[in-house]
């Protein structure tokens, strides 16, 4: 029991450097890996914190929408949707695309890490 003991010791000193670059790449793959599969539940804790920062970026949209549709523009309905989701557009077209190139490259680097094993 003791030798296990300190096999999950050390396996658990060794996750937890973060001093040279192998260390934070291997970390960071682990948790990109971790995120990835969904193999372990979120508590009921984290759930509702996801949830409460979802809820508040949606009501903060949705009052900055309201805000220009009705008070920020005037004309035809086409063109007063466009000036109130445009600005977001922008923003997010770009966040989205960076996530998606990160989750490739993840991935690309995973999967050369499984290459390399082999």
């Amino acid at each position: 029991m003791r030798k296990r003991w300190d096999e999950w010791q050390q396996d658990i000193n060794a996750r937890q450097r973060n001093i040279v670059f192998p260390d934070t790449a291997q970390n960071e793959a682990r948790l990109w890996r971790n995120l990835a599969t969904g193999k372990q539940k979120l508590t009921i804790v984290q759930a509702i914190g996801i949830a409460l920062m979802f809820l508040l970026l949606l009501a903060i949209f949705l009052s900055e929408a309201v805000h220009r549709f009705t008070f920020g523009t005037s004309g035809p309905l086409f063109d007063r949707l466009v000036a109130t989701f445009l600005p977001w557009a922008f923003p997010l077209g770009f966040f989205i695309v960076f996530l998606i190139v990160l989750r490739w490259r993840v991935r690309r680097a995973l999967l050369s890490e499984k290459r390399r094993i082999r």
